[in-house]
Formats: C-alpha cells, sequence, structure tokens
C-alpha cells in the first residue's frame, strides 16, 4: 500500500516541479471514493498487533482516547472567507466556544488558538464580532492568523515543539538552520507516531515506515545542518514539552496536516529544489531528502485511508476543513519567502511559490 502511494506521489510531485505543470490529477486523503478498499498489502486483523517496545518511542506520548464524540461541534473552514492574500481565514463554530475556553477580551489563549484554528505554533486568534470582550453565545465565527514560517516544507511539527531561532550570517544560511531544526523537530513527531499506531493496533506496515522515518529525519538533520553550517548558520536544538494523552480525531487531524498537507508540500518542495538549485550541494542533498520526504508523505495518505472508517461524518469533515487551514497558511508563507533566498537555494516564491500550491492543492483534491 505504502509503496504504491509513494510512487504516485513521486509521479506528481516530479510533474508540479517541471517548469510550467501543475498538474490535474486528483489525489485526495479525506474522500472514500479516491481511498477504496483497504489493500491486502497494508496488512489485515492477523497483523493488528505490534510490539510497541519496538518503537524505539517515547513513553510520555499518552494513548489514543475517543472523544470523537464532539467532533459536530469542532470548527469548519470558511471556503471563500479570507483576507484576500491567504494570511487570515476564518473557522466557524456551530456549537461556540468549547466551554473551558479561556479569552482576554475577544482573543483566545494561544493555546486554543492552536486546537480550534490547527496551528501546532498557536498563532493568534479572535472571535469576530465580539465587543468590549462580550463574547456572543451560540454559533459564531472565528478569526485564524498564519504563520509567516520562513520555512514551509520542513516536514512534521510535533505538537508541543518550542520555537527558537538560529544564529545566521546570511539569510540562506537561516532558512536551512530552520530546516534543521524542522527536520530535528520531527525525529519527535514520528517517534510519537510510531507509538500512537502501534497502541491502536495499525497495520505493521505502517509502524515500521513510521520507524524508519524517524532514522530518515535524523539524517536530514545532520546532512542540512551541514549546509546551513557552510553559510554561516548554527541550528537550534528542537525541543519538545510532554505531549497530552490525545483522541482518534485529534490524531486523525494532525496526521491530514502535518502529513498529507505539510509534509506533502514539503516533499514537493523538495523535489523543486533538487531540480533548480544553483549549488550542487543542496540539489544533491534536496534529491534524496525528496525521495524520504515523499515516502513520509506516502506514509500520511496511508494513515488517512486506514482512519477513514474509524472516523464519524462530523470528523472527517473536520479533516477535510483543516486540510484547507494548512492550505491557507502554505500560500501566506510562500507569498513570505524572501527572493534572494529563493534564488540562492532554488526555492519557489510569490507568484511561482503562490501557483505551486494552487496547483498542489487542485492535484490533491483539497481546494
Amino acid at each position: 500500500m505504502i509503496a504504491r502511494e509513494e510512487r504516485r506521489l513521486r509521479a506528481l510531485f516530479l510533474s508540479l516541479a517541471s517548469a510550467g505543470s501543475l498538474g490535474t490529477g486528483v489525489y485526495a486523503c479525506s474522500t472514500a471514493e479516491t481511498h477504496g478498499a483497504p489493500d491486502a498489502s497494508a496488512g489485515g486483523s492477523q497483523d493488528a498487533t505490534v510490539d510497541v517496545g519496538t518503537a524505539e518511542a517515547s513513553s510520555d506520548a499518552g494513548p489514543i482516547t475517543d472523544s470523537a464524540s464532539s467532533a459536530a461541534c469542532g470548527p469548519v473552514f470558511l471556503d471563500g472567507a479570507d483576507d484576500g492574500n491567504g494570511c487570515e481565514y476564518f473557522e466557524g463554530l456551530a456549537c461556540g466556544l468549547p466551554p473551558d475556553s479561556s479569552s482576554l477580551d475577544c482573543n483566545l489563549i494561544l493555546s486554543e488558538c492552536a486546537d480550534l484554528c490547527g496551528s501546532q505554533f498557536g498563532y493568534p486568534c479572535l472571535v469576530v464580532g465580539c465587543q468590549d470582550g462580550a463574547v456572543p453565545s451560540g454559533a459564531l465565527v472565528l478569526e485564524c492568523t498564519t504563520g509567516k514560517v520562513s520555512c514551509p516544507d520542513g516536514g512534521r511539527r510535533p505538537a508541543g515543539l518550542v520555537e527558537a531561532r538560529a544564529v545566521a550570517t546570511s539569510a540562506a544560511g537561516a532558512w536551512l538552520a530552520e530546516l534543521a531544526w524542522l527536520e530535528e523537530a520531527s525525529v519527535h513527531a514520528f517517534r510519537r507516531l510510531a507509538t500512537e499506531l502501534a497502541a491502536m493496533g495499525a497495520p505493521r506496515p505502517l509502524v515500521r515506515c513510521a520507524l524508519r522515518a524517524v532514522r530518515d529525519e535524523m539524517r536530514h538533520a545532520r546532512v542540512v545542518t551541514r549546509l546551513a553550517r557552510r553559510r554561516g548558520a548554527t541550528p537550534a536544538r528542537a525541543h519538545v514539552k510532554r505531549a497530552r494523552a490525545r483522541s482518534l480525531a485529534a490524531f486523525a487531524l494532525e496526521n491530514a496536516v502535518e502529513g498529507c498537507v505539510r509534509e506533502s508540500y514539503g516533499a514537493l518542495v523538495a523535489t523543486w529544489q533538487a531540480t533548480h538549485a544553483p549549488d550542487a550541494d543542496v540539489a544533491r542533498a534536496m534529491a534524496r531528502v525528496a525521495a524520504d520526504e515523499t515516502r513520509h508523505a506516502a506514509l500520511a495518505w496511508s494513515i488517512s485511508r486506514w482512519l477513514h472508517a474509524r472516523l464519524d461524518d462530523a470528523t472527517r469533515a473536520r479533516v477535510s476543513s483543516a486540510m484547507r487551514g494548512a492550505l491557507a497558511s502554505l500560500r501566506c508563507e510562500v507569498r513570505a519567502t524572501d527572493a534572494a533566498t529563493a534564488r540562492a537555494l532554488g526555492l519557489p516564491d510569490g507568484k511561482t511559490g503562490a501557483t505551486l500550491v494552487d496547483g498542489f492543492a487542485r492535484a490533491l483534491a483539497i481546494a
């Protein structure tokens, strides 16, 4: 199953990375029609138990808990409601704010913005129509702000990642240092992923692929760190706070946003750099990173297919909504890419980057 997903995604990314090619194929992460029946290679019930001790996993990941019944009240991305530049978008909350929400005037605390807007880093959010700190009762709209991350293709960001900044003497070095930091952070994300997949009785190939991704991300962090240091930058170390247990719905949301959207786009950008980077060391490194990240993206799609039957309709809708919100973040981030840095590292930026994101969204049937 994963190998077939990987071949399809590789062909798609190569097509999108070719000059002038935007791709029109459909490869949805959240629709049953695209997923089809489970593949035999994914493993059946006889392959449903895994020795968690082999997972090299962090014991603080916590168990998956089932609270998907509240998904009907979860945030829903509002199509067509944005600020025109992709840096803000809106979520509808049919049941209003969760009962235990905390706010300062009309702004929610950052951790709750992270949960409701699908941002691991907790960018600001506020309640639309709120006046003098009086939050309306009943259904409401939340304005979410996307973060202008200078390196939008750094793989899975784990929950609890503490923001850090590198020491750098050049913009290109700073971009590579941030990528190295995010690659190291992805090690934590995949360790937790392997633990949770095993705890849920996921097919063995999914757990094995998550474990392989841990080793891949360790290697990526080392390789990209060397590239950054050659350009006058020292990456920060990735620190991740202890993770809380999360629901099946929360697990599915993270996989959709961080895997199906962000990691897939990261694989596409690495594929682009392998062709467009002017420096041979960057092009060679990104070619290898692209191959690994495409496999990681295929893992995310495969997990989504496996999860599909385990989620209710409301949670599936929320997953689709979160993916569209993640695309809004990507559009904002690519527009913020410095033109000189893009030229130095072979990155898409500005109009090219926005066009690439739109082609990516169409090809994956997210938009």
